[in-house]
């Protein structure tokens, strides 16, 4: 299956185990996408609807169906949460646990029994979290991140070009109101509570993503979260305490990878101009590989940093590849057209790269010096710090 799809859904039905949860907050806005007028109605309706919310409880089902290049994948997940006056907490079944108890913002992975545990004041916003973890909410649990959002009609057309009214949608016999928004990778609908104006359900189509590898391998490439609302619902006094649990170990985000200290795998990808890039050509030299998407928004934030690095670097010899997962090339020129970054963009066109470093979550960075032999591996976003002191240090090594 393609990759950048099977990832999209992954993210939906797996969190991301990091530390560090709260970051600097940032409330810019990026320019507004296209709303049509009658869409505007909706989204200033679900904006005052959750602006209003004081304590409520959301849980959902998540399905998707994917039949791509002949492979099949069907998976369901169920999801609960709380929320009420800036605390939270939010747990799909058999995976992460997140949540804000007041004082705190933690991720517990019960598999593992690994926390991450953050000291925080006042209310905590979702644009205040660690990115990826901010993320896992939005496609885990949109309606809890609306409520977590400073502005959830803000946070609702973000990612979007156009936003306009769409057909309503039948859900067990009633008529539903939605909007449809659209994506560079997905046409996403989102059906809305006429009563509450709280969200109902959200349905994710990556078809057209697929589909630029070719129309004859596209079946399905859909997924669909279900929400449910309690108002006002009865929370006991501890609903969201939490402390780490027996034997629980914090998640050391410097932890470090099973590359580490070995030889790079063999890998070839080719840059948008046609160049090959290979463990045989940078041999010799100090270089990064970037593995990153378009869809990913911690890897598109983190790239301009990365190229910073680059242009900082680049008279020592450094190199920077960001290896992108498998989009198609006029997706990733568009891209790179419009950021007008300095780095190498090379494509995995195949996967096979990806595969040699048993890419599990993205951005993932590699850091190898001189001898080909891999020096540190950072995984998502906000290590521009650690990567610039691991190059520095293989630069200088001898």
């Amino acid at each position: 299956m393609n990759r950048g799809i099977r990832s999209a859904f992954v993210l939906v039905l797996a969190g991301v185990a990091l530390a560090g949860l709260v970051g600097a907050s940032d409330t810019t806005q990026p320019a507004m996408a296209s709303v049509t007028p009658d869409a505007r109605v909706l989204l200033n309706q679900i904006r005052d609807a959750y602006a209003a919310v004081k304590s409520i409880g959301v849980s959902g089902t998540v399905a998707g169906h994917f039949d791509v290049d002949g492979q099949k994948q069907d998976a369901t997940g169920q999801f609960t949460g709380l929320f009420s006056d800036g605390k939270f907490r939010h747990e799909m079944k058999d995976d992460a646990i997140i949540g804000a108890t007041g004082d705190s913002v933690y991720v517990y992975l019960p598999d593992a029994n690994k926390y991450s545990l953050k000291q925080t004041t006042g209310r905590v916003y979702l644009d205040a979290m660690d990115d990826q973890v901010a993320e896992v909410l939005r496609k885990q649990d949109l309606s809890m991140a609306l409520l977590l959002a400073r502005d959830a009609a803000n946070e609702l057309v973000q990612g979007a070009s156009t936003i306009a009214l769409a057909d309503s949608v039948k859900i067990d016999g009633a008529q539903y109101p939605a909007l449809g928004l659209t994506q560079d990778v997905a046409d996403v609908t989102i059906a809305v509570d006429p009563q509450t104006h709280l969200l109902r359900r959200e349905t994710v189509d990556l078809t057209r993503q697929a589909r630029n590898r070719g129309p004859q391998i596209v079946k399905s490439a859909v997924y669909q979260i279900d929400f449910s609302h309690t108002p006002n619902p009865a929370i006991a006094a501890d609903a969201f305490a939490w402390s780490p649990p027996p034997g629980a170990q914090p998640l050391d985000a410097s932890a470090s990878s099973p590359l580490e200290g070995k030889p790079v795998p063999a890998f070839s990808v080719t840059g948008l101009d046609g160049t090959t890039y290979s463990d045989q050509s940078l041999k010799g030299g100090v270089y990064v590989l970037d593995f990153w998407a378009t869809w990913c928004g911690p890897c598109v934030e983190s790239l301009p940093h990365l190229d910073q690095i680059y242009q900082q670097m680049k008279d020592q010899g450094v190199k920077v590849v960001a290896v992108n997962q498998q989009e198609p090339k006029e997706t990733v020129q568009k891209f790179e057209d419009d950021k007008k970054l300095s780095l190498t963009i090379a494509l995995d066109v195949e996967g096979k790269t990806s595969d040699a470093f048993g890419i599990q979550a993205i951005p993932m960075t590699v850091v190898v010096g001189k001898d080909g032999i891999v020096r540190k591996v950072f995984i998502g976003a906000g290590n521009e710090d650690g990567i610039q002191k691991e190059l520095t240090a293989a630069v200088n090594a001898k």
